[in-house]
């Protein structure tokens, strides 16, 4: 087990869960700025698809995290078969569970499959 699983352990998760959701409506530019742009950073995340497109405008983190998007900016497949992420995710697991599927997400670009 590593340490920061460890410490999802023995942390108050109430607390935990009230300094998360601080710490992501904090307006401190320094900090929205710089959790804003790491995750643009390491998600890949394009911001040409917002209908605000300069990432460091965003009032606080979880205002970036709910963005609206341009009109159109993502069409959902016709397929009626097909499997939509309808956020910034790309499905990197899948298994067959008991009824249906089970599918496991991690942030980056939408996708269908």
């Amino acid at each position: 087990m590593t340490f920061n699983v460890f410490l999802q352990y023995i942390l108050p998760h109430r607390a935990l869960s009230r300094v998360v959701y601080w710490a992501t409506r904090w307006t401190f530019a320094p900090w929205k700025n710089w959790l804003i742009a790491t995750i643009v950073r390491n998600y890949d995340v394009n911001m040409a698809e917002a209908a605000q497109t300069d990432p460091l405008a965003y009032q606080h983190f979880n205002a970036f995290f709910t963005r609206k998007l341009k009109p159109n900016a993502r069409q959902a497949d016709a397929d009626p078969t097909a499997l939509l992420s309808p956020a910034d995710g790309r499905i990197s697991q899948c298994s067959r569970a008991t009824s249906g599927w089970s599918a496991t997400s991690r942030a980056s670009t939408a996708r269908s499959w």
